[in-house]
């Protein structure tokens, strides 16, 4: 965490929030439904494509 992107653009932090919040939300439903889930890896299959 608190890692810059070599893409950074204006907006990021606002983006990274609502990221994080659908991350907190999809958590339980996640776990609800698989034994376990690494949210990190989702996230940077998700971020990663579409941040540069």
């Amino acid at each position: 965490m608190g890692e810059s992107s070599p893409c950074q653009r204006p907006g990021w932090t606002a983006l990274s929030a609502l990221i994080n919040k659908l991350m907190i939300r999809l958590k339980s439903e996640i776990l609800s439904s698989f034994q376990f889930v690494d949210l990190a890896s989702i996230a940077f299959a998700l971020v990663i494509p579409n941040s540069c």
